[in-house]
């Protein structure tokens, strides 16, 4: 295995034409239903497999899509105020102290839960890992880069697909139904088997904004000035450039890949740009936490949160800017790269935008000093715990 670590490299190792095939790495995220080995969009090496069976359910994931189904976010974006509000701010409860990191993560998969499967998975109401997925997910992680398959989620996946063919009552609006709605439509392509299959950043977003006090006032102001709803709606907030720069930059910070995303070297060979060769067959890769801190691209203060960066500089033309902003972008490894992008991407967008507009706007939320600071791990996937918190209502909600 070769480590890359030139940004310039990730539109030759991750093209779109998929010329770099994924290593036998990836194999470990099959799953197994029924007893039966099942390759997904994930796991899969083969481009023509990824192509034939994504193909079929792709504009599920696109944003037009997504936004179809934002009051499923609402309601779940809701639910968290709520539950902040009885647990942490609220009568005898007032001034406990939040662990934030968790509550977010809740969130999350409710979120997720509600897109894919149209119901409430309950973890924000029990305040708890309901049926221990939580720990299951984290585990499986960790074991992913040695062992692990997906067996469990994959049978209680396969289990709710069954549920929702049998049903009879009227379709919801979840991923299920888009997944069986292009089994009909492709029968020949996605089978039972294929509609087994797929999707925390905020945590990192949260804490970053709540230790540098200048962009928690300065974030605050533009949410202020841009009379949100409540929850705020995508619309309203998809062009507020301070907010679209703090969640670039938290994501820039604290990408959720940690590990290397692994390519074989074509049998044309790699030709690095200072004249190398690296053989065919070779195993290379770049790990976004690399590409992402990358000095010449993001100056020497790469390893700061700052994110300013990602705006217009004082002095600079506008075709200086655009330049570098551009090389910035083009460095940005967070969603994957080429034909095997994460297409995740703009559900992930909403709910990074909604959640942390939300409690930016609605709360004064203070980083607990009494408790230790927060406890990142990195694993192949990239955890954080201990983001403890007071809350208290803002004045003007």
């Amino acid at each position: 295995m070769i480590s890359l670590s030139d940004p310039a490299l990730l539109k030759t190792v991750y093209c779109t034409r998929g010329e770099f095939v994924k290593s036998n790495f990836y194999e470990i995220g099959d799953a197994v239903a029924n007893g039966q080995r099942i390759e997904n969009v994930f796991s899969t090496r083969n481009n023509l497999f990824h192509s034939r069976y994504l193909k079929p359910y792709q504009k599920y994931f696109s944003m037009s899509t997504v936004l179809k189904k934002e009051d499923l976010a609402d309601k779940v974006v809701l639910s968290l105020c709520e539950q902040l509000e009885v647990r942490f701010v609220d009568n005898h409860n007032k001034g406990k102290t939040a662990p934030l990191a968790d509550w977010i993560e809740y969130c999350a998969w409710d979120l997720d839960w509600e897109l894919t499967f149209s119901e409430d998975a309950g973890f924000l109401k029990t305040g708890a890992d309901v049926k221990g997925m939580i720990h299951t997910g984290e585990r499986t992680m960790r074991y992913l880069g040695c062992f692990a398959t997906f067996n469990n989620v994959a049978m209680y996946s396969f289990q709710k697909v069954m549920e929702r063919v049998s049903s009879q009552g009227e379709k919801s609006r979840g991923d299920l139904d888009n997944f069986l709605e292009a089994k009909e439509q492709h029968p020949d392509t996605v089978t039972d088997n294929e509609v087994v299959s797929y999707l925390m950043m905020d945590k990192a977003i949260m804490y970053n904004i709540l230790s540098y006090p200048h962009v928690l006032e300065k974030l605050r102001s533009e949410l202020d000035a841009a009379n949100l709803s409540f929850p705020p709606t995508y619309e309203e907030m998809k062009d507020l450039p301070y907010l679209s720069v703090v969640i670039l930059e938290g994501m820039r910070m604290h990408p959720v890949i940690t590990g290397i995303i692994e390519r074989i070297v074509p049998s044309t060979g790699l030709t690095l740009p200072d004249g190398r060769v690296i053989a065919p067959g070779t195993k290379v890769g770049i790990n976004p936490w690399v590409s992402t801190r990358n000095k010449d691209i993001y100056r020497e203060d790469d390893d700061e949160y700052r994110p300013e960066r990602w705006l217009p500089y004082e002095n600079e033309s506008e075709d200086e800017s655009a330049a570098r902003l551009k090389r910035m972008r083009d460095a940005d490894f967070t969603f994957g790269s080429g034909n095997r992008r994460c297409v995740g991407k703009y559900m992930t967008f909403l709910e990074l935008h909604k959640v942390t507009s939300t409690l930016i706007s609605r709360y004064d939320i203070q980083l607990d000093d009494t408790c230790k600071q927060w406890s990142p791990r990195w694993w192949w996937f990239s955890f954080v715990d201990d983001i403890n918190v007071k809350i208290q209502r803002r004045l003007q909600t």
